[in-house]
């Protein structure tokens, strides 16, 4: 996807495509299929809605507890995503720690989710493809959205969100896939999304 010879200056997002592959033809504008659920109300054709030919857009998150490090910036400003464990060492677990959620490609007005966003916190304007920032504060540790309507006000960026009725896909470490119930109470999903506390998952998981 890049061009041989040119200098990102740490911006990739906005590098230049040889092809002219993309509406802006930089590197933030292109769609990614895989990263995109059809389901999902507030993409449109692989874009967030409000995002349109500016940032392609993502369907799904990590989950910062596991994969990003808040005490250390990056050299973008944002988080540093040197993870504290891998897959070897998490001490929950693999098959009972989440890994990746569902979450609208846009959520509220002025947030949501883009591919290439560099960075993974909930300032006023965050765009990170990134749930459970605790640092931030914020709705982090709540249950996921269910079909939050419209996504324009509805939407809670700091939730993960889902267009499904009744149940939110999440990927566990382990590579399985799951349906997370409606009815799953808060400190289930805490437990669910924090890799390291020792608690057992409640029986609604």
């Amino acid at each position: 996807m890049y061009k041989a010879g040119i200098s990102y200056g740490g911006s990739f997002w906005d590098g230049p495509l040889a092809g002219g592959v993309s509406p802006s033809n930089t590197i933030r504008s292109v769609t990614l299929k895989p990263v995109i659920c059809p389901s999902d109300p507030s993409q449109s054709n692989g874009y967030a809605a409000n995002q349109v030919n500016a940032w392609g857009g993502s369907s799904y998150q990590a989950n910062f507890e596991l994969f990003g490090l808040a005490s250390v910036g990056s050299r973008f400003g944002g988080t540093n995503w040197t993870a504290r464990y891998n897959v070897g060492n998490i001490p929950d677990g693999t098959s009972n720690t989440v890994g990746w959620s569902e979450h609208y490609a846009a959520c509220g007005s002025g947030t949501g989710n883009l591919w290439a966003w560099p960075g993974g916190d909930w300032g006023p304007n965050s765009w990170g493809v990134t749930f459970a920032n605790t640092p931030w504060g914020g709705n982090y540790n709540s249950p996921p959205q269910m079909q939050p309507n419209p996504w324009q006000s509805a939407c809670d960026n700091t939730r993960v969100s889902t267009a499904h009725t009744g149940t939110c896909q999440v990927g566990l470490v382990d590579g399985s896939v799951r349906g997370v119930s409606s009815g799953v109470s808060q400190l289930t999903w805490q437990r669910a999304i924090t890799p390291d506390d020792g608690q057992p998952l409640g029986t609604d998981w």
